[in-house]
Order: C-alpha cells, then sequence, then structure tokens
C-alpha cells in the first residue's frame, strides 16, 4: 500500500516500500516457503508484510483505497458541475487534502475498478447508506444536535487509532 496520484520514472522512489505495507493474498497451491520467500523480499525493501486471503483483501481496499479515490472524483466533480468561474479563491486545505489523489492516472484506476467492482459496489453502498445517516443528523440538527456532536467524536475517536 505505497505510491501517490503521480506515476513515471521522473516520480520513483529508491524508499517506495520503506515502512509501508504490501499484502501479500496466498492461494492453495502456494507453498509455505515460497510465502516465506516473498515475504523476506518485501521485508528487505523495509515493507511491513501482511497475510490475507484475496477475497477478504479485496473487500477491505474497495473501503480503503477505491472508494476515497472514487469519492475524491465525485467531490471535484460537483465542484467543476458548478461552474464558478473563481473556483480557486474558494478551495482551501481541505479540498486539496481531500482531492489529491483524484489526480492518479485514470487509465490505472479504470483497471483497478473493473477488477473489484462487486466490492466496489458494495463500499459506495455502504457509503450511501452513511450520507443518508448524516442528512437525517442534519434534519434533527436543531432539536438534537448531540447526535451530530456524538457521530463526530466517534469518528475522530477511530481515525485517531489509524495512522
Amino acid at each position: 500500500m505505497a505510491g501517490s496520484e503521480k506515476m513515471g520514472f521522473d516520480h520513483s522512489s529508491a524508499g517506495l516500500y520503506r515502512g509501508s505495507t504490501v499484502i501479500v493474498t496466498p492461494h492453495a497451491k502456494n507453498a509455505r516457503a515460497d510465502i516465506a520467500v516473498i515475504a523476506a523480499f518485501w521485508e528487505a525493501l523495509g515493507a511491513r508484510v501482511v497475510e490475507t486471503a484475496a477475497d477478504e483483501h479485496d473487500a477491505i481496499v474497495a473501503r480503503t483505497s477505491h472508494l476515497p479515490h472514487l469519492l475524491a472524483c465525485a467531490l471535484v466533480d460537483v465542484v467543476r458541475e458548478r461552474n464558478c468561474e473563481d473556483v480557486q479563491s474558494f478551495i482551501g486545505n481541505g479540498f486539496r487534502d481531500v482531492t489529491r489523489i483524484s489526480m492518479g492516472s485514470a487509465d490505472m484506476w479504470a483497471d483497478i475498478l473493473r477488477t473489484n467492482t462487486g466490492h466496489v459496489r458494495a463500499a459506495l453502498a455502504a457509503y450511501a447508506a452513511k450520507l443518508d445517516e448524516i442528512a437525517r443528523l442534519l434534519d434533527r440538527v436543531e432539536t438534537a444536535p448531540d447526535d451530530l456532536r456524538r457521530f463526530f467524536n466517534a469518528v475522530k475517536n477511530y481515525r485517531e487509532k489509524i495512522n
């Protein structure tokens, strides 16, 4: 789980995998010794190796990688469709931070999403349900402002626990 929105040799980094996670997804035909060789290779590059089933990997990265990319793209598109002539004057660090990943390669992301469509659709459905929940919190914000605060605190507390 390494890289950035930039591609190509000019953006290469010798330490790309140092401190990052490499997820190994063995199948029944892999010998334990072969998996150990692969893990040692990645660890020699400075990565932390995690082993999981392929379907579990696909389900998790649909929510932690693929969904964020789609959300960033959707956010940029919502702003683009607003067609504000001087949008730059209204953009702060929050927008820049959230949407940086939308600048990734269209070809690469189309391929990634094509290979994980089912899990990505499930992640989008979960996100749509969460947006509906937030909309209901906003509907009640005048009468139950603590509900919105509890939501923000729960999210903040969880986010602080992950790097």
